[in-house]
Protein backbone atom coordinates (compact mmCIF):
# COMPACT_ATOMS: atom_id res chain seq x y z
CA UNK A 1 0.00 0.00 0.00
CA UNK A 2 2.84 2.37 0.80
CA UNK A 3 4.49 1.60 -2.56
CA UNK A 4 1.23 2.24 -4.41
CA UNK A 5 0.55 5.60 -2.79
CA UNK A 6 4.12 6.80 -3.14
CA UNK A 7 4.15 5.80 -6.81
CA UNK A 8 1.03 7.89 -7.36
CA UNK A 9 2.68 10.79 -5.52
CA UNK A 10 5.72 10.52 -7.81
CA UNK A 11 3.56 10.50 -10.97
CA UNK A 12 1.53 13.49 -9.84
CA UNK A 13 4.55 15.54 -8.83
CA UNK A 14 6.65 14.68 -11.86
CA UNK A 15 4.07 14.79 -14.63
CA UNK A 16 1.44 17.33 -13.63
CA UNK A 17 1.94 20.82 -15.04
CA UNK A 18 3.52 22.75 -12.17
CA UNK A 19 2.04 25.98 -13.49
CA UNK A 20 -1.40 24.72 -12.42
CA UNK A 21 -0.32 23.77 -8.91
CA UNK A 22 -1.49 25.40 -5.71
CA UNK A 23 1.50 27.59 -4.73
CA UNK A 24 0.82 27.27 -1.00
CA UNK A 25 0.89 23.79 0.53
CA UNK A 26 2.57 21.78 3.24
CA UNK A 27 4.38 18.57 2.38
CA UNK A 28 4.56 15.73 4.92
CA UNK A 29 7.85 14.13 5.81
CA UNK A 30 7.54 10.64 4.42
CA UNK A 31 9.43 8.04 2.40
CA UNK A 32 10.74 9.26 -0.96
CA UNK A 33 8.16 8.89 -3.74
CA UNK A 34 8.63 5.71 -5.76
CA UNK A 35 9.25 5.99 -9.50
CA UNK A 36 7.28 3.43 -11.55
CA UNK A 37 8.44 1.55 -14.62
CA UNK A 38 9.15 3.72 -17.64
CA UNK A 39 6.23 2.16 -19.51
CA UNK A 40 3.79 3.28 -16.81
CA UNK A 41 5.25 6.76 -16.78
CA UNK A 42 4.96 7.13 -20.53
CA UNK A 43 1.39 5.82 -20.51
CA UNK A 44 0.34 8.39 -17.92
CA UNK A 45 2.31 11.14 -19.65
CA UNK A 46 0.13 10.84 -22.77
CA UNK A 47 -2.81 12.47 -20.93
CA UNK A 48 -2.13 13.37 -17.32
CA UNK A 49 -5.47 15.16 -16.68
CA UNK A 50 -7.40 12.14 -17.99
CA UNK A 51 -5.33 9.85 -15.76
CA UNK A 52 -6.03 12.01 -12.72
CA UNK A 53 -9.73 12.05 -13.53
CA UNK A 54 -9.78 8.28 -13.98
CA UNK A 55 -7.85 7.49 -10.80
CA UNK A 56 -9.22 10.08 -8.39
CA UNK A 57 -11.67 7.74 -6.67
CA UNK A 58 -8.98 5.10 -6.43
CA UNK A 59 -6.84 7.71 -4.67
CA UNK A 60 -9.60 8.28 -2.15
CA UNK A 61 -10.09 4.56 -1.49
CA UNK A 62 -6.33 4.02 -1.16
CA UNK A 63 -5.96 6.94 1.27
CA UNK A 64 -8.69 5.47 3.46
CA UNK A 65 -7.05 2.03 3.36
CA UNK A 66 -3.60 3.43 4.12
CA UNK A 67 -5.05 5.38 7.03
CA UNK A 68 -6.59 2.18 8.40
CA UNK A 69 -3.10 0.69 8.30
CA UNK A 70 -1.79 3.74 10.23
CA UNK A 71 0.30 4.94 7.28
CA UNK A 72 -0.41 8.53 8.26
CA UNK A 73 2.50 10.21 6.51
CA UNK A 74 1.99 8.27 3.30
CA UNK A 75 -1.74 8.97 3.13
CA UNK A 76 -1.03 12.63 3.88
CA UNK A 77 1.45 12.78 0.99
CA UNK A 78 -1.17 11.69 -1.52
CA UNK A 79 -3.88 14.03 -0.23
CA UNK A 80 -1.49 16.98 -0.52
CA UNK A 81 -0.24 15.97 -3.96
CA UNK A 82 -3.72 15.59 -5.34
CA UNK A 83 -4.99 18.81 -3.76
CA UNK A 84 -2.10 20.80 -5.21
CA UNK A 85 -2.61 19.49 -8.73
CA UNK A 86 -6.17 18.22 -8.79
CA UNK A 87 -9.52 19.74 -9.77
CA UNK A 88 -10.19 21.55 -6.50
CA UNK A 89 -13.99 21.33 -6.64
CA UNK A 90 -16.82 18.97 -7.43
CA UNK A 91 -17.87 15.62 -6.01
CA UNK A 92 -14.32 14.36 -5.60
CA UNK A 93 -13.55 17.16 -3.18
CA UNK A 94 -16.20 15.89 -0.79
CA UNK A 95 -14.61 12.46 -1.05
CA UNK A 96 -11.20 13.92 -0.26
CA UNK A 97 -12.61 15.67 2.78
CA UNK A 98 -13.65 12.25 4.03
CA UNK A 99 -10.32 10.65 3.09
CA UNK A 100 -8.41 13.46 4.76
CA UNK A 101 -10.42 12.88 7.94
CA UNK A 102 -9.45 9.20 7.91
CA UNK A 103 -5.78 10.10 7.50
CA UNK A 104 -6.04 12.67 10.28
CA UNK A 105 -7.37 10.09 12.71
CA UNK A 106 -4.46 7.81 11.77
CA UNK A 107 -1.97 10.60 12.47
CA UNK A 108 -3.52 11.17 15.87
CA UNK A 109 -3.54 7.43 16.68
CA UNK A 110 0.14 7.13 15.83
CA UNK A 111 1.18 10.39 17.48
CA UNK A 112 2.55 11.78 14.20
CA UNK A 113 2.11 15.49 14.99
CA UNK A 114 3.83 16.68 11.82
CA UNK A 115 1.44 14.66 9.67
CA UNK A 116 -1.43 15.87 11.84
CA UNK A 117 -0.48 19.50 11.14
CA UNK A 118 -0.24 18.83 7.40
CA UNK A 119 -3.62 17.13 7.36
CA UNK A 120 -5.28 19.84 9.45
CA UNK A 121 -3.89 22.42 7.04
CA UNK A 122 -5.15 20.39 4.10
CA UNK A 123 -8.55 20.00 5.75
CA UNK A 124 -8.72 23.73 6.39
CA UNK A 125 -7.94 24.50 2.76
CA UNK A 126 -10.45 21.91 1.54
CA UNK A 127 -13.17 23.32 3.81
CA UNK A 128 -12.43 26.82 2.52
CA UNK A 129 -12.79 25.53 -1.04
CA UNK A 130 -16.19 24.12 -0.06
CA UNK A 131 -17.21 27.41 1.61
CA UNK A 132 -17.26 25.79 5.05
CA UNK A 133 -15.48 28.78 6.47
CA UNK A 134 -15.97 28.34 10.22
CA UNK A 135 -14.65 24.77 9.99
CA UNK A 136 -11.76 25.94 7.84
CA UNK A 137 -10.75 28.54 10.41
CA UNK A 138 -10.79 26.04 13.28
CA UNK A 139 -8.72 23.42 11.44
CA UNK A 140 -6.12 26.02 10.46
CA UNK A 141 -5.90 27.45 13.98
CA UNK A 142 -5.30 23.94 15.30
CA UNK A 143 -2.61 23.31 12.66
CA UNK A 144 -0.92 26.60 13.53
CA UNK A 145 -0.71 25.62 17.20
CA UNK A 146 1.02 22.32 16.37
CA UNK A 147 3.48 23.88 13.94
CA UNK A 148 4.47 26.49 16.51
CA UNK A 149 5.08 23.71 19.03
CA UNK A 150 7.25 21.93 16.45
CA UNK A 151 9.16 25.12 15.61
CA UNK A 152 8.28 24.80 11.90
CA UNK A 153 8.48 28.40 10.68
CA UNK A 154 7.85 27.58 7.02
CA UNK A 155 4.82 25.52 7.92
CA UNK A 156 3.56 28.31 10.13
CA UNK A 157 3.86 30.81 7.25
CA UNK A 158 1.94 28.50 4.92
CA UNK A 159 -0.87 28.17 7.45
CA UNK A 160 -0.93 31.93 8.04
CA UNK A 161 -1.64 32.42 4.33
CA UNK A 162 -4.39 29.81 4.33
CA UNK A 163 -5.90 31.26 7.50
CA UNK A 164 -5.68 34.80 6.11
CA UNK A 165 -7.53 33.63 2.98
CA UNK A 166 -10.31 32.10 5.08
CA UNK A 167 -10.59 35.18 7.30
CA UNK A 168 -10.87 37.41 4.22
CA UNK A 169 -13.74 35.24 2.97
CA UNK A 170 -15.38 35.67 6.37
CA UNK A 171 -14.91 39.44 6.03
CA UNK A 172 -12.47 39.69 8.93
CA UNK A 173 -10.17 41.99 7.01
CA UNK A 174 -8.01 43.37 9.83
CA UNK A 175 -7.13 39.91 11.16
CA UNK A 176 -6.47 38.61 7.66
CA UNK A 177 -4.19 41.56 6.89
CA UNK A 178 -2.14 41.00 10.04
CA UNK A 179 -1.56 37.31 9.25
CA UNK A 180 -0.80 37.85 5.57
CA UNK A 181 1.73 40.60 6.31
CA UNK A 182 3.60 38.23 8.62
CA UNK A 183 3.57 35.42 6.06
CA UNK A 184 4.64 37.70 3.22
CA UNK A 185 7.54 39.06 5.27
CA UNK A 186 8.71 35.49 5.92
CA UNK A 187 8.51 34.42 2.28
CA UNK A 188 10.21 37.60 1.08
CA UNK A 189 13.09 36.82 3.44
CA UNK A 190 13.40 33.10 2.71
CA UNK A 191 12.29 32.79 -0.95
CA UNK A 192 11.58 36.21 -2.49
CA UNK A 193 11.45 34.79 -6.01
CA UNK A 194 9.31 31.78 -5.14
CA UNK A 195 5.61 31.23 -5.85
CA UNK A 196 4.55 31.72 -2.21
CA UNK A 197 5.75 35.33 -2.22
CA UNK A 198 3.73 36.07 -5.36
CA UNK A 199 0.67 34.36 -3.95
CA UNK A 200 0.77 36.28 -0.69
CA UNK A 201 1.31 39.56 -2.56
CA UNK A 202 -1.95 39.00 -4.44
CA UNK A 203 -3.76 38.06 -1.24
CA UNK A 204 -2.48 41.25 0.39
CA UNK A 205 -3.53 43.32 -2.60
CA UNK A 206 -7.09 42.03 -2.34
CA UNK A 207 -7.23 42.77 1.39
CA UNK A 208 -5.99 46.32 0.81
CA UNK A 209 -8.65 46.69 -1.89
CA UNK A 210 -11.33 45.48 0.54
CA UNK A 211 -10.14 48.05 3.07
CA UNK A 212 -9.93 50.90 0.56
CA UNK A 213 -6.14 51.34 0.59
CA UNK A 214 -5.86 51.60 -3.17
CA UNK A 215 -2.19 52.62 -3.35
CA UNK A 216 -1.12 49.60 -1.32
CA UNK A 217 -3.41 47.36 -3.36
CA UNK A 218 -1.81 48.52 -6.61
CA UNK A 219 1.70 47.93 -5.26
CA UNK A 220 0.93 44.39 -4.09
CA UNK A 221 -1.10 43.33 -7.11
CA UNK A 222 1.56 44.64 -9.49
CA UNK A 223 4.16 42.68 -7.53
CA UNK A 224 1.99 39.56 -7.76
CA UNK A 225 1.56 39.97 -11.53
CA UNK A 226 5.31 40.29 -12.04
CA UNK A 227 6.00 37.24 -9.88
CA UNK A 228 3.51 35.03 -11.69
CA UNK A 229 4.81 36.11 -15.09
CA UNK A 230 8.37 35.39 -14.00
CA UNK A 231 7.39 31.95 -12.72
CA UNK A 232 5.25 31.09 -15.74
CA UNK A 233 2.14 30.58 -13.58
CA UNK A 234 -0.81 31.41 -15.89
CA UNK A 235 -3.63 31.05 -13.36
CA UNK A 236 -1.79 33.27 -10.90
CA UNK A 237 -1.17 35.79 -13.68
CA UNK A 238 -4.84 35.71 -14.68
CA UNK A 239 -5.98 36.30 -11.11
CA UNK A 240 -3.51 39.15 -10.70
CA UNK A 241 -5.06 40.84 -13.73
CA UNK A 242 -8.45 40.20 -12.11
CA UNK A 243 -7.34 41.97 -8.94
CA UNK A 244 -5.97 44.93 -10.88
CA UNK A 245 -9.18 45.10 -12.91
CA UNK A 246 -11.27 45.31 -9.73
CA UNK A 247 -8.93 47.99 -8.40
CA UNK A 248 -9.42 50.10 -11.52
CA UNK A 249 -13.17 49.64 -11.31
CA UNK A 250 -13.12 50.75 -7.67
CA UNK A 251 -11.19 53.89 -8.58
CA UNK A 252 -13.48 54.70 -11.53
CA UNK A 253 -11.10 53.81 -14.38
CA UNK A 254 -13.65 51.58 -16.13
CA UNK A 255 -11.98 51.36 -19.54
CA UNK A 256 -8.73 50.16 -17.97
CA UNK A 257 -10.69 47.79 -15.74
CA UNK A 258 -12.31 46.23 -18.79
CA UNK A 259 -9.00 45.86 -20.63
CA UNK A 260 -7.28 44.23 -17.65
CA UNK A 261 -10.22 41.94 -16.99
CA UNK A 262 -10.35 40.77 -20.60
CA UNK A 263 -6.62 40.06 -20.54
CA UNK A 264 -6.98 37.95 -17.41
CA UNK A 265 -9.98 36.15 -18.89
CA UNK A 266 -8.06 35.23 -22.04
CA UNK A 267 -5.21 33.80 -19.97
CA UNK A 268 -7.55 31.77 -17.75
CA UNK A 269 -9.37 30.33 -20.76
CA UNK A 270 -6.10 29.45 -22.49
CA UNK A 271 -4.96 27.64 -19.33
CA UNK A 272 -8.24 25.72 -19.09
CA UNK A 273 -8.79 27.15 -15.59
CA UNK A 274 -12.58 27.17 -15.43
CA UNK A 275 -12.96 28.39 -11.86
CA UNK A 276 -10.68 31.34 -12.53
CA UNK A 277 -12.47 31.97 -15.82
CA UNK A 278 -15.82 32.17 -14.00
CA UNK A 279 -14.42 34.48 -11.34
CA UNK A 280 -12.89 36.89 -13.84
CA UNK A 281 -15.96 36.71 -16.08
CA UNK A 282 -18.10 37.99 -13.23
CA UNK A 283 -15.76 40.97 -12.80
CA UNK A 284 -15.72 41.70 -16.54
CA UNK A 285 -19.50 41.55 -16.64
CA UNK A 286 -19.76 43.97 -13.71
CA UNK A 287 -17.51 46.44 -15.54
CA UNK A 288 -19.71 46.14 -18.64
CA UNK A 289 -22.74 46.96 -16.47
CA UNK A 290 -21.01 50.04 -15.06
CA UNK A 291 -20.23 51.14 -18.62
CA UNK A 292 -23.82 50.57 -19.71
CA UNK A 293 -22.94 47.57 -21.90
CA UNK A 294 -25.77 45.40 -20.61
CA UNK A 295 -26.02 43.25 -23.75
CA UNK A 296 -22.35 42.30 -23.48
CA UNK A 297 -22.71 41.35 -19.80
CA UNK A 298 -25.57 38.88 -20.26
CA UNK A 299 -23.80 35.96 -22.04
CA UNK A 300 -20.66 36.38 -19.93
CA UNK A 301 -22.66 35.99 -16.72
CA UNK A 302 -24.62 33.05 -18.10
CA UNK A 303 -21.41 31.12 -18.75
CA UNK A 304 -19.89 32.05 -15.38
CA UNK A 305 -23.00 30.91 -13.53
CA UNK A 306 -23.13 27.64 -15.47
CA UNK A 307 -19.49 26.86 -14.67
CA UNK A 308 -19.92 27.56 -10.95
CA UNK A 309 -23.04 25.44 -10.67
CA UNK A 310 -21.47 22.55 -12.57
CA UNK A 311 -18.37 22.62 -10.37
CA UNK A 312 -20.28 23.11 -7.13
CA UNK A 313 -18.69 26.49 -6.38
CA UNK A 314 -21.26 28.23 -4.16
CA UNK A 315 -19.14 31.35 -3.65
CA UNK A 316 -18.81 31.81 -7.41
CA UNK A 317 -22.49 31.08 -7.90
CA UNK A 318 -23.42 33.80 -5.41
CA UNK A 319 -21.05 36.26 -7.10
CA UNK A 320 -22.61 35.59 -10.50
CA UNK A 321 -26.15 35.80 -9.10
CA UNK A 322 -25.44 39.09 -7.38
CA UNK A 323 -23.95 40.56 -10.56
CA UNK A 324 -26.87 39.29 -12.64
CA UNK A 325 -29.15 40.94 -10.10
CA UNK A 326 -27.28 44.20 -10.65
CA UNK A 327 -27.71 43.74 -14.40
CA UNK A 328 -31.46 43.18 -14.07
CA UNK A 329 -31.68 46.18 -11.77
CA UNK A 330 -29.85 48.33 -14.33
CA UNK A 331 -32.28 47.26 -17.07
CA UNK A 332 -35.40 47.78 -14.95
CA UNK A 333 -36.26 44.09 -14.53
CA UNK A 334 -36.95 44.49 -10.83
CA UNK A 335 -38.67 41.16 -10.20
CA UNK A 336 -35.80 39.15 -11.67
CA UNK A 337 -33.30 41.40 -9.90
CA UNK A 338 -34.93 40.69 -6.55
CA UNK A 339 -34.84 36.94 -7.18
CA UNK A 340 -31.16 36.92 -8.06
CA UNK A 341 -30.10 39.25 -5.24
CA UNK A 342 -32.16 37.35 -2.68
CA UNK A 343 -30.68 34.02 -3.81
CA UNK A 344 -27.16 35.48 -3.56
CA UNK A 345 -27.93 36.88 -0.10
CA UNK A 346 -29.14 33.45 1.03
CA UNK A 347 -25.85 31.84 -0.02
CA UNK A 348 -23.72 34.56 1.61
CA UNK A 349 -25.69 34.15 4.83
CA UNK A 350 -25.36 30.36 4.77
CA UNK A 351 -21.57 30.47 4.41
CA UNK A 352 -21.18 33.45 6.77
CA UNK A 353 -19.51 35.75 4.25
CA UNK A 354 -20.32 38.97 6.08
CA UNK A 355 -18.86 41.51 3.65
CA UNK A 356 -20.49 39.93 0.60
CA UNK A 357 -23.79 39.69 2.44
CA UNK A 358 -23.63 43.40 3.27
CA UNK A 359 -22.74 44.31 -0.31
CA UNK A 360 -25.79 42.43 -1.50
CA UNK A 361 -27.93 44.18 1.12
CA UNK A 362 -26.77 47.47 -0.33
CA UNK A 363 -27.92 46.28 -3.79
CA UNK A 364 -31.27 45.22 -2.34
CA UNK A 365 -31.62 48.67 -0.81
CA UNK A 366 -31.21 50.19 -4.28
CA UNK A 367 -33.83 47.77 -5.56
CA UNK A 368 -36.35 48.81 -2.89
CA UNK A 369 -35.66 52.47 -3.62
CA UNK A 370 -36.57 51.77 -7.25
CA UNK A 371 -39.75 50.02 -6.11
CA UNK A 372 -40.79 52.94 -3.93
CA UNK A 373 -40.09 51.24 -0.61
CA UNK A 374 -37.84 53.82 1.08
CA UNK A 375 -38.32 52.43 4.61
CA UNK A 376 -37.19 48.93 3.62
CA UNK A 377 -34.31 50.42 1.63
CA UNK A 378 -33.15 52.52 4.58
CA UNK A 379 -33.28 49.52 6.93
CA UNK A 380 -31.18 47.41 4.56
CA UNK A 381 -28.71 50.22 4.05
CA UNK A 382 -28.27 50.74 7.80
CA UNK A 383 -27.71 47.03 8.33
CA UNK A 384 -25.11 46.94 5.59
CA UNK A 385 -23.41 50.08 6.90
CA UNK A 386 -23.05 48.58 10.39
CA UNK A 387 -21.43 45.50 8.91
CA UNK A 388 -19.05 47.57 6.79
CA UNK A 389 -18.06 49.58 9.86
CA UNK A 390 -17.47 46.44 11.94
CA UNK A 391 -15.30 44.90 9.21
CA UNK A 392 -13.34 48.03 8.30
CA UNK A 393 -14.52 47.67 4.70
CA UNK A 394 -14.02 50.49 2.21
CA UNK A 395 -17.79 50.70 1.63
CA UNK A 396 -18.20 52.29 5.05
CA UNK A 397 -16.14 55.27 3.90
CA UNK A 398 -17.88 55.32 0.52
CA UNK A 399 -21.29 55.51 2.18
CA UNK A 400 -20.15 58.03 4.83
CA UNK A 401 -17.92 60.54 2.94
CA UNK A 402 -16.99 62.49 6.06
CA UNK A 403 -15.01 59.53 7.42
CA UNK A 404 -11.22 60.20 7.19
CA UNK A 405 -9.19 58.14 4.74
CA UNK A 406 -7.35 55.27 6.41
CA UNK A 407 -3.63 55.01 5.76
CA UNK A 408 -1.90 51.78 4.92
CA UNK A 409 -1.55 49.37 7.82
CA UNK A 410 1.85 47.71 8.06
Amino acid sequence: MRRLLLTWVWLIRELRDSARAQPIALHPATLPPTAPDDAVTELVRTDVPAWLDCEQYSFVAAIERAAALDLAGTSAALTVAFYRYGPGVGDVLESFLLANSHALRAARRTGDRAAEAVLLTQLGQLCCDRDRLAESRQHLVDALSILRDLGDQNGEAVVLVALGTTLRALGRFSEALHLLLRAHAYFMTTAPLGPAAGFTARALGLIHLDRGDFAAARTDLTEALAANRRLGHPTGEAMSFWGLSMLCRATGDLDQALELGRTGLDIARSAGAELQEACISQAVAKTHIRLGHTDEATPILARALAICRRLGDRWGEALALRTRGELKLATGQLGQAETDLTDAHTIWTAIDAAAMRARTERDLATLHDARGNPHTAATLRRTALRTFADLGAREHRELTPATPVTTRVT
